[in-house]
């Protein structure tokens, strides 16, 4: 240990050249631990991560800081692959196809302003997404409106940007994440930011799919087929993507662990990791969620194996005192405690 501990304090004092060398050979969990070790690793990473957060805005928009000042103001996230190109520490001039904004209902209309008049994009298509099923956008219910902007060539001569802007169902930017089709995308990046709602799952390059895109009375699940090409897409970059945990034979408490779908989880409880790289000032704006409306969410599905115990998903906002019991309040009006 005392070798350990002589060695991380040398690496502080490295020159940034070399230091940023030794950083990139290191996976996302790796960088992790490292910064929690001392007061300078911790600055040192999370300055190199807000490099490499500008670095990925830059592909498509001119003024990242600008963004993030709006994302500040609005509560607005940044979804979908970006986060996961952060996590996976792919490096590239653009390493996805679109970047993918979420924002709370009534700020849909501002983000799409300062995109047009700010950073030169182009509205080619605005759209309410939600179907006579309830189902929006790839069967995202909490999807209302998308809209579909591209930009001028940034620093890929001859390709134009393409920013989609998608509008939460409510005033709150981060419910859509928790609709997601897997786990694996249940991540955002805030205006100073990165949240994982289920690192210990992505992280494995593991995640579970959520139970509302599952053929109803298939047994092993199936998928609906409006979900299936994005599961597939994370499928081909190596992620096993399961509908239940016990699959990985990975022994855990129903009801009781992070990683268990019929757990109630709330956004920034202890399965949730968060990643503030920017000003303290501005880290209780960032979270995506007021105090007051704090979200509860879990997966749900079939029983657990060794366990007789099947729930539906939810997500939704407490119901009651956050100190006392709290309940789920369900959209058919039921409630259960938790």
């Amino acid at each position: 240990m005392a070798l350990i501990l002589t060695y991380l304090h040398r690496m502080e004092t490295l020159m940034n050249e070399i230091y940023e060398r030794i950083i990139d050979r290191l996976d996302f969990a790796s960088v992790i631990t490292l910064s929690g070790s001392s007061g300078a690793h911790r600055r040192r990473i999370h300055g190199m991560f807000m490099h490499d957060y500008n670095r990925l805005l830059r592909a498509f928009v001119i003024d990242p800081d600008s963004l993030r000042g709006l994302m500040r103001r609005t509560g607005s996230i940044i979804v979908g692959s970006a986060p996961l190109a952060l996590i996976q520490r792919i490096r590239g001039t653009r390493p996805f196809e679109s970047l993918e904004i979420c924002t709370a209902i009534e700020f849909h209309e501002p983000v799409l302003r300062h995109l047009m008049d700010n950073e030169d994009f182009t509205l080619l298509k605005i759209q309410n997404v939600t179907d006579e099923n309830g189902y929006g956008h790839s069967c995202n219910a909490a999807v209302s409106v998308i809209a579909t902007l591209h930009g001028p060539p940034r620093s890929l001569p001859g390709t134009n940007p393409i920013v989609e802007v998608f509008a939460s169902t409510e005033s709150c930017a981060i419910l859509p994440v928790l609709f997601s089709h897997t786990t694996v995308v249940m991540n955002w990046l805030g205006a100073d930011s990165l949240t994982m709602l289920c690192p210990l799952l992505t992280l494995a390059k593991r995640g579970l799919i959520n139970q509302r895109y599952a053929m109803d009375d298939n047994n092993p699940p199936a998928l609906i087929p409006a979900a299936e090409a994005t599961v597939a897409k994370y499928r081909a970059q190596g992620y096993d993507l399961q509908f239940e945990p016990y699959t990985w034979n990975i022994s855990h408490r129903c009801t009781m662990s992070a990683i268990c779908p019929h757990t109630a989880r709330s956004v920034g409880d202890i399965g949730t990791l968060q990643l503030h790289f920017g000003s303290k000032a501005f880290i209780d704006s960032d979270v995506g969620t007021s105090e007051e409306d704090e979200i509860i969410w879990k997966l749900g599905g079939g029983a657990c194996h060794g366990y007789d115990y099947a729930t539906k998903g939810c997500y939704c906002k407490f119901v009651g005192d956050k100190k006392g019991p709290r309940s789920i309040a369900y959209p058919d009006g039921t409630e259960e405690t938790v």
